[in-house]
């Protein structure tokens, strides 16, 4: 094994170590969306639930 086919090794590691941060930074992404629209739709579900139920008790005070 010569100098070049060290070189050659040192740089697929890195080019391998930079593409898995980028996939496991995309991955966090996407884990952050997720979360982001399922607590969305979680607290419109909630709240559009209990909006139902308080016109419902307006009503009958009517």
């Amino acid at each position: 094994m010569n100098k070049t086919d060290l070189n050659i090794t040192k740089s697929e590691t890195w080019l391998n170590a930079k593409f898995n941060f980028q996939s496991i930074r995309h991955r966090s992404v996407i884990m952050f969306k997720a979360m982001f629209f399922f607590s969305a739709g979680a607290m419109f579900g909630y709240c559009y639930k209990h909006y139902d139920e308080k016109v419902i008790e307006s009503n009958k005070s009517k």
